[in-house]
């Protein structure tokens, strides 16, 4: 007899249904929180890379930009979005620089300066400011440009602006 209950005690052990649900519902826990956090670094990665690439388009078009204007000899501000200028190097066709509305990029004489895959808000803020030289101190022009990415929008899309001073070198004329 002692030999059947033991075989009859061995036949019952094992887990209950009660003790299966909860180790269930434990690890089903654990896996949410691993996929949320795993899908929020995902995010995270490519709206850093997003930025990187909005920044690295906008800050070339500025640098074009800022080069160009430092060594203008006249500056005209057309408007918000578009401004002329001439070079020291007396070109008689006048060069420009503006913000396509159409497209959304920055455009110049020379050819368009940002991606397509970027999309500049023209509307944003003003793009260029022009002040004139009082005295000693030259005339300068502040470029101010936001743009995004045009491919990510929501949570990996981050607007992105960049703002710069030219200081223009204005020599008198002998």
């Amino acid at each position: 007899m002692s030999k059947k209950a033991i075989t009859r005690r061995q036949i019952l052990a094992g887990y209950s249904l009660i003790e299966l649900l909860v180790v269930t519902l434990v690890f089903t826990i654990l896996a949410v929180i691993a996929t949320q956090t795993l899908q929020t670094s995902l995010r995270s990665t490519t709206k850093s890379e997003n930025i990187v690439k909005v920044r690295e388009n906008l800050s070339y078009a500025l640098d074009v930009m800022t080069r160009s204007l430092r060594n203008a000899k006249v500056v005209n501000l057309i408007s918000q979005n578009n401004i002329s200028y001439t070079d020291l190097s007396g070109l008689v066709q006048p060069r420009n620089f503006q913000c396509n509305s159409t497209n959304h990029t920055i455009t110049s004489d020379l050819g368009v300066l940002t991606s397509s895959d970027i999309y500049v808000d023209c509307a944003a803020t003003t793009f260029f400011t022009y002040t004139a030289g009082v005295g000693s101190t030259p005339p300068k022009v502040t470029i101010t440009i936001s743009a995004y990415d045009k491919n990510n929008v929501g949570a990996t899309g981050s607007k992105v602006t960049i703002s710069s001073e030219v200081l223009l070198r204005t020599y008198p004329e002998y």
